[in-house]
């Protein structure tokens, strides 16, 4: 099981998820007309059902109308086109959590989770909150062991200043030392609650054998 790789995978999918390999059952009515189509009609039929997996000039379709771009900045940008919706949903994911905290700044990562949407210059936490909800803008940071991430949705009619509201957030948070340490506060708290609860100290122990001391 440890030896299987992603491309395992992806090279068993390709050799054995084809159309004309799939069995097709129709559950319908007695009184319904039936289809009429035969086994090449319904290949047929599935084929132009299944999403054309165009290629741009600037990404490349890896998977299920996934398409990846490389940015300038370095980063990778995975987009995928769902139209059932007016919202444009994101997740920013950066290279960080516990992992790559020093010993003497560990859980800082977790403060800037918490304090992350407390304010940037010339907005306070109530105005910033106030400014997202104009804009029906929903952001959600998150830390776990190895990576920062920060959770986005927004109205597909308001994505660009969604998008600046959000890049100001992660290159200017102000993070007031008051609202630092009330999280501080609430931080220290919930890790003495955890010391009551079985689940929790579990958890931890998993995570500082997988991870290292610093995911505790």
């Amino acid at each position: 099981m440890r030896a299987v790789t992603a491309a395992d995978i992806q090279r068993v999918m390709n050799k054995y998820f084809k159309l004309n390999r799939a069995s097709v059952v129709v559950y319908r009515p007695t009184k319904s007309q039936a289809t009429g189509l035969d086994s090449k009609g319904w290949q047929t039929w599935l084929q132009a059902a299944v999403p054309t997996q165009a290629v741009d000039d600037l990404g490349q379709v890896v998977a299920g109308g996934i398409t990846r771009f490389k940015l300038s900045s370095g980063g990778v940008l995975l987009v995928k086109p769902v139209h059932h919706s007016p919202l444009v949903a994101a997740q920013f994911q950066f290279d960080g959590g516990q992992r790559l905290e020093p010993p003497q700044l560990c859980g800082g990562m977790s403060l800037l989770a918490r304090t992350l949407l407390t304010g940037v210059p010339g907005m306070d936490a109530p105005a910033l909150a106030q400014a997202m909800d104009d804009l029906g803008l929903a952001l959600g940071p998150q830390v776990d062991a190895d990576r920062f991430s920060l959770g986005f949705q927004a109205l597909s009619d308001k994505l660009e200043p969604s998008l600046a509201l959000t890049g100001k957030v992660l290159r200017d948070a102000t993070l007031p030392d008051d609202e630092l340490n009330k999280e501080k506060a609430r931080a220290l708290k919930d890790l003495k609650d955890k010391s009551d609860s079985p689940d929790d100290y579990v958890a931890d122990l998993f995570s500082t054998a997988f991870f290292g001391s610093k995911s505790a």
